[in-house]
């Protein structure tokens, strides 16, 4: 169908691809109820929604039970736990908790730890627009992030050189207890670690009001504006893809959590997808604005630095005046 995007094109998108004219709306009418509210929330921008959602994906906690038996109930626990086992040489790969860094950072993986202290991106209103003069890097909760980060590296529990791969394998050869990361990796860490792979939410830290919260993913069917099929696209939109057995059937080749609720319910029968899903609830769609990826480049880049060793109130002030030049400037 040569006027719709890739089925995997992410929500976050949206806001960009309109910007420069190239995405057209799409009407979920009557079959809006039959998605999860939060990937509506997801492909609405301005009153209108953009795309088909197929998908609603976040990250979680993994969790190895050979070296941690239950989910623990707070960041500190499982800090704790990593340090134990550091120091009786169980974990020998310096890494308490698998997570992705690397020189460009990953303000994604980050974002559970980030909210944690109190950290965040834009304010929402409560239309769910997004106010981008109130933008969260430079200010209290993102220099607290970024001061737990470094002590996190500092105590050896996280580090700056971890790359994707690197934290995927010392996850799945015993030598990290826990990996940040999505549902992606559930059909590699169950054929490396079988019944011991448990799916658990990032947890709060002890006695904070913040929320650790994953950034909700949402992969979209979406139909360009200027498409030379428009009527045939749209068609195929409402009468084939908004169907549980397309969506079944997306399922079972890329078996992320769907977004169409009664593939949900069916796909939730497997415990694993059930606890991304429930952790899924604390999260909020990444915002579908062009002005976010100024966010997810310098924040990156912030998290990169205070990991290995730059001052993180120094940072982050750095990385707002960055972000905010940028966006005056779009």
């Amino acid at each position: 169908m040569t006027s719709l995007t890739s089925s995997r094109a992410p929500h976050d998108t949206i806001g960009q691809l309109i910007t420069n004219g190239i995405l057209a709306p799409v009407d979920l009418a009557s079959n809006k109820s039959k998605f999860q509210d939060i990937a509506v929330k997801a492909v609405t921008l301005n009153g209108s929604t953009y795309g088909v959602p197929w998908a609603v994906e976040n990250i979680s906690l993994l969790t190895d039970k050979a070296l941690s038996p239950i989910c623990p109930a707070t960041l500190d626990d499982a800090v704790a736990n990593a340090k134990t086992l550091i120091a009786a040489a169980t974990v020998t790969s310096g890494l308490g908790i698998a997570m992705q860094i690397g020189e460009t950072g990953d303000a994604y993986h980050w974002n559970p730890l980030y909210t944690a202290d109190g950290g965040y991106t834009f304010k929402q209103g409560a239309d769910g627009s997004y106010d981008t003069s109130d933008m969260g890097v430079g200010k209290e909760g993102s220099i607290a992030a970024g001061v737990r980060l470094q002590q996190l590296v500092n105590d050896g529990i996280l580090k700056a050189s971890v790359s994707y791969d690197i934290a995927k394998e010392s996850f799945s050869k015993g030598t990290s207890p826990y990996f940040i990361t999505g549902p992606w990796q559930i059909p590699d860490q169950i054929a490396a670690l079988g019944a011991n792979l448990m799916v658990c939410p990032v947890p709060n830290w002890a006695g904070s009001s913040f929320q650790a919260q994953p950034d909700m993913g949402v992969r979209t069917f979406m139909q360009p504006a200027k498409g030379k099929n428009a009527v045939p696209a749209s068609t195929f939109l409402n009468d084939e893809v908004m169907t549980t057995e397309f969506m079944d059937g997306m399922f079972a080749v890329d078996p992320r959590p769907p977004a169409w609720i009664a593939s949900h319910d069916k796909a939730a029968s497997d415990p694993y997808i059930k606890a991304f899903g429930d952790y899924g609830k604390l999260g909020e769609p990444i915002p579908a604005i062009q002005q976010m990826a100024f966010v997810f480049t310098d924040l990156g880049l912030a998290e990169y630095k205070i990991a290995s060793g730059a001052n993180p109130t120094a940072t982050m002030t750095e990385a707002q005046a960055s972000i905010n030049k940028q966006i005056a400037g779009s």
